[in-house]
């Protein structure tokens, strides 16, 4: 018959023990990767009472025993310990991460999925730790979480309201009535303000009136001082200085016309004459005829 132990761990410090083991059935130490204050002993050992004396045997139990002992009782010593200020440092952001989430949907009070939480937040919490906080809250109840096309969004719990009473219901119809009539007066009052407003602005501003009196006073006061600079010219009489020259040759051209004028009369009035020898049915003289026609002047 043989007696076997298991693998099991071993501190440190104590590691001198193994030493003690018989070298035929000692084990083999290991680092523990979960724990590297201790280490792992394997394969498991092996007791044959048969190639092993018994006054060894017992001796080796002994030891083997104080060193499980010792080995377990510093093992649950160290998973034991308290928390290291880090972890619980880390705990403690977790939460306020999760409180700042869970504030920021309910002052919100709409839909949001953990990429949104994230960015709304400028970062103060990452993508991943989102979406894994929005998952737990959505977990415990404590928020509300729908499926929208490839990705989950998130809201806070919507307090259900009390059932609307028939009055309560009659009174929001008048309300609504009410409103939409005012609604309507007020769309009519707008179309007559914007005709008054589209007449308004087709008539001149009062600016582009004064800039206009402004315009034609420069161009009065110019032609003013045109004028006056001309009678200062032409001297107290304010007649016009004209050469004798020019005198002259004005009174060849008034002579000139003069006798055309005189030529051109005298032909109208042989040809009137010969016009109002016979005088149409309705008409009694000449001056009649002439009114009739419509002609001007008179026949000399």
């Amino acid at each position: 018959m043989s007696l076997s132990l298991l693998n099991f761990c071993v501190p440190r410090q104590h590691l001198s023990l193994l030493s003690q083991i018989p070298s035929d059935i000692q084990p083999t130490p290991h680092p523990n990767p979960a724990s590297p204050s201790f280490i792992v002993t394997s394969p498991p050992i092996f007791l044959h009472p048969l190639h092993t004396p018994l006054s060894a045997s017992l001796s080796v139990l002994k030891q083997l025993s104080l060193l499980i002992l010792q080995s377990s009782s510093a093992f649950l010593t160290h998973a034991m310990a308290p928390r290291t200020e880090k972890e619980t440092k880390g705990n403690s952001a977790e939460i306020d991460d999760a409180s700042l989430i869970l504030d920021y949907l309910r002052e919100q009070n709409r839909p949001y999925s953990a990429i949104e939480v994230s960015a709304n937040l400028h970062n103060k919490v990452n993508k991943a730790q989102a979406g894994k906080i929005l998952k737990d809250l959505h977990q415990k109840g404590e928020i509300e979480g729908r499926t929208a096309g490839k990705q989950i969004v998130y809201h806070a719990l919507q307090k259900s309201s009390d059932p609307a009473s028939p009055e309560l219901l009659t009174a929001l119809g008048q309300e609504i009535t009410t409103l939409q009539e005012e609604l309507s007066i007020i769309k009519a009052n707008e179309k007559k303000a914007r005709a008054a407003l589209a007449t308004l602005q087709a008539k001149p501003r009062l600016s582009a009136l004064r800039e206009e009196i402004r315009q034609l006073a420069t161009e009065r006061d110019a032609a003013q001082a045109r004028v006056h600079e001309n009678r200062s010219d032409s001297g107290d009489d304010h007649q016009p200085q004209i050469s004798p020259a020019a005198r002259a040759q004005l009174e060849r051209d008034w002579t000139q016309w003069q006798r055309h004028a005189r030529l051109r009369r005298r032909i109208c009035r042989e040809l009137w004459e010969c016009c109002s020898e016979v005088l149409p049915e309705g008409v009694a003289t000449a001056a009649e005829l002439w009114e009739t026609l419509g002609l001007e002047g008179e026949v000399q």
